[in-house]
């Protein structure tokens, strides 16, 4: 609700800018209020990314002799609409304004209240309607010097009003021109409106130097503010050693052979161990004729041997792609073939589901006679740092995920800045809980080993059940951990006590406000971590010590973060833009889609080496004052849910495929702080239908668990905007759909009430029957947490 509460800041342009101004209007058969609200317009395209720009302006409507003399108020408001779109130049704009303006002129009669009345848009009582910002030029009136013997002089007072957001008033006086930017302080603060004033003056002289000057050319930032945001914070440069990550290792064991490196259970391995075991792997693959780059596939639940596949991959001289045994095996088969991979590291429960046809299959458990049998010493293989390291498949737009390349440099990169900041050094043990096919795993693996220290790979049961985790935390004497806010979430549920000692790393999602604020009274330092597996794993991170200031912070080591505009300028403070990094953690690109990483990943128009790349991420983002960056959420529709980057568009291409489904649309709904769930909406073909068992059992066959909505809701039709797209903010809440089975039976034991109210709570739902299905409601194993809590 708009409170009206306002503040004023003046500005001055001296004369001779505005008499070029002047003589600017004059070439384009303007007038000065025209190049001067052009200029506005431009300074609210920059600030906004919006094209189509409505204003507000007073006019004195006094366009007929016999109102000139009467005293009283004639004045109308006009709302001028320019459509910026496509505009080359800043003379075009200019044409532009005043075609609008003619226009406006002609009609100036017809009431403001008439022309609302007749549109009937959404009313708001709290702001004016078709228009918050206005716009007003005046030239200057003619003023008595003296009266008698009193002396007249004009006198400025701040004002404590904001008629609208923002309200710029601009007068022609003897010394130039007069500016005021009055505006709302529930919106704006007086350093941003500082900055925007600033902003509209550099536009203004730019204008003075050639008003035919290219748009997107037009300057927007000074010289300083341009450096400070493209080179400034991104001062980020340090020497790293350029190796491969299993050499980072390797130095590691001449230094702590003797050191458990890795736990796992009631299993344990030291450096020396490890390093002899991963060795004899990695000769095992190269008497199988593996070379650089090769891709190996790594299929192995979460145990000791699936730390010492991955290095042996690496120490071969190959790079490693995850093949999760939790994925359907569609999913799976996908991976393979798009990979192209001959040769699967696995263990004998998984061999079932790999074809020996097409792919050699290495089980590390029975095969083991025969790779014990290779000698276990150095390797001695000179291997470039430029080489592939993995290759992690991401949910895809198109409907089929995508395998990003990562190279060996890159990851070094991270984990060297990683060592130094958050800092991990040999007296640190690091509790792994994540899946080797997400990217975030390769910090949890290769961090503590590259310092010394130690890392417990938490078991599948383990990190799934808050009590248990908490409780493996404790007994590991644990030091540092990284999760997801869903994983801290179900910490917290499980009750965990605080533990001064912990680094705790937050990051795959948005950190919430509610959940710092909990994490802050229980671990000794949080920090917030962002990243796309992109630019290898994480890109900023910043330490957390208010839970209401909660940023990305700034990047990491030979790290580049840029907020840019649609035509790749960097914005001002405080402006949206999309978040663009560049530098050391960028990618190869997508496996085997060359047109997709042409799209993303582009030249860095900031970085004068003619091959440095940025990638673009897709989100939103501004700069704060102090060089940190917020992350504000998506341009498009992908969407993260407890760590998993989800696109929707993957989703719905999928449940498309069901033989019933005439429209879905999948979208994300949060229920409650740290429960947010996927709905899938769907309109079924003409008298067909489909169960929501029956869609979730489809999907189950080429979607992770993690992909498959919650909740699925039947509609007759999709509610559409006026362009005839789905209207996504109109889709009915998924609950009344859901809730009661058609074979609803009310409870009927004290057991299966009591079950059913705390159902109820913590699904938020209503109507609990006795059949009901806890995951068709919309439960997950982090949710079941909470019951059991």
């Amino acid at each position: 609700m708009q409170s009206h509460r306002g503040s004023t800041i003046a500005f001055d342009c001296p004369s001779d800018l505005a008499n070029i101004l002047d003589r600017a209007a004059g070439g384009q058969d303007a007038t000065l209020f025209m190049v001067l609200f052009a200029a506005f317009n431009c300074l609210l395209q920059r600030y906004t990314g919006q094209d189509d720009l409505l204003v507000g302006t007073p006019i004195a409507n006094r366009n007929r002799p016999e109102v000139e003399g009467i005293i009283g108020f004639f004045a109308n408001t006009l709302v001028l609409r320019t459509d910026l779109g496509g505009a080359k130049s800043f003379a075009d704009v200019v044409r532009r304004v005043r075609d609008v303006c003619l226009e406006a002129y002609d009609n100036q009669d017809i009431p403001f209240e008439q022309i609302v009345e007749e549109l009937q848009p959404t009313r708001d009582l709290s702001r004016t309607p078709l228009f918050q910002t206005m716009f007003v030029y005046q030239e200057a009136l003619d003023r008595p010097t003296n009266m008698g013997d009193v002396a007249v002089e004009r006198f400025e007072f701040a004002t404590t009003v904001s008629r609208t957001d923002l309200y710029v008033w601009i007068q022609r006086t003897p010394a130039g021109l007069r500016g005021f930017f009055e505006y709302n302080t529930d919106l704006f603060d007086a350093a941003t409106v500082r900055r925007m004033m600033h902003h509209y003056q550099v536009i203004l002289r730019g204008v003075c130097e050639n008003v035919d000057a290219d748009l997107g050319e037009l300057p927007l930032l000074s010289s300083a503010e341009h450096d400070q945001l493209v080179t400034g914070w991104n001062n980020t440069r340090i020497e790293t050693p350029a190796c491969c990550i299993h050499e980072l290792f390797e130095r590691q064991v001449i230094a702590h052979r003797n050191k458990v490196a890795v736990r796992c259970g009631d299993q344990a391995v030291t450096y020396g161990e490890l390093d002899c075991r991963s060795n004899q792997v990695a000769r095992h693959l190269q008497a199988l004729g593996v070379g650089s780059e090769q891709l190996i596939g790594v299929s192995i639940n979460r145990s000791i041997d699936m730390m010492v596949a991955v290095l042996g991959v690496l120490k071969a001289g190959a790079a490693y792609v995850p093949l999760d045994p939790a994925y359907p095996d569609a999913r799976v088969e996908f991976m393979v073939r798009d990979s192209g991979l001959t040769i699967v590291l696995t263990e004998e429960v998984l061999r079932g589901r790999f074809s020996t046809s097409t792919t050699n299959i290495i089980c590390l458990d029975s095969d083991w006679p025969a790779i014990v049998k290779q000698a276990s010493g150095p390797l001695g293989l000179s291997q470039e740092s430029g080489c592939l390291a993995y290759v992690i498949y991401t949910s895809g737009s198109t409907g089929t995920p995508k395998g990003v390349e990562v190279q060996h440099d890159s990851v070094v990169n991270f984990l060297e800045s990683m060592r130094r900041e958050p800092g991990v050094d040999e007296h640190d043990v690091l509790f792994a809980v994540t899946t080797l096919s997400f990217d975030i795993s390769v910090l949890e693996l290769f961090l503590p080993l590259i310092a010394g220290a130690q890392v417990v790979i938490g078991a599948r049961h383990v990190i799934e059940d808050g009590a248990e985790l908490a409780n493996a935390i404790l007994q590991a004497g644990v030091t540092v951990m990284q999760a997801t806010p869903a994983t801290w979430r179900m910490l917290l549920g499980a009750d965990w006590q605080p533990q001064s000692r912990i680094k705790a790393l937050c990051g795959g999602e948005s950190l919430p406000m509610d959940l710092a604020g909990q994490l802050l009274q229980r671990v000794g330092v949080l920090w917030n971590m962002y990243g796309p597996t992109e630019t290898t794993i994480w890109s900023t991170c910043q330490i957390i010590t208010n839970p209401d200031d909660i940023a990305i912070g700034r990047p990491i080591a030979n790290t580049n973060a840029y907020v840019l505009d649609r035509q790749l300028r960097p914005v001002p403070l405080g402006v949206t833009g999309e978040l663009y990094i560049g530098g050391a953690g960028v990618a190869r690109g997508y496996r085997g889609r060359p047109e997709l990483t042409e799209e993303r990943f582009i030249v860095d128009p900031f970085v004068n080496d003619g091959g440095s790349r940025m990638y673009r991420t897709g989100d939103l983002a501004r700069r704060n004052p102090s060089g940190s960056i917020d992350c504000l959420g998506r341009v498009d529709h992908q969407v993260k849910i407890r760590g998993h980057r989800i696109e929707l568009g993957e989703v719905e291409f999928a449940l498309a495929t069901h033989p019933v489904v005439r429209q879905c649309v999948a979208l994300v709904r949060g229920i409650r702080p740290g429960d947010a769930r996927l709905i899938a909406y769907v309109v079924h073909s003409a008298n067909q239908t489909a169960t929501a068992a029956e869609m979730r059992k489809h999907l189950r066959a080429t979607l992770p668990d993690f992909m498959i909505p919650q909740h699925f809701v039947v509609l007759a039709e999709f509610p559409l905007t006026d362009n005839g797209k789905v209207d996504r903010k109109k889709l009915p809440a998924p609950f009344a759909a859901t809730a009661a089975p058609a074979e609803h039976a009310e409870p009927e034991t004290e057991t299966e009430r009591r079950l059913a109210i705390i159902w109820q709570e913590i699904l938020g739902v209503h109507g609990v029957g006795r059949h009901a299905n806890f995951f068709e409601l919309g439960g997950h194993s982090l949710l079941s947490m909470g019951v059991i809590g």
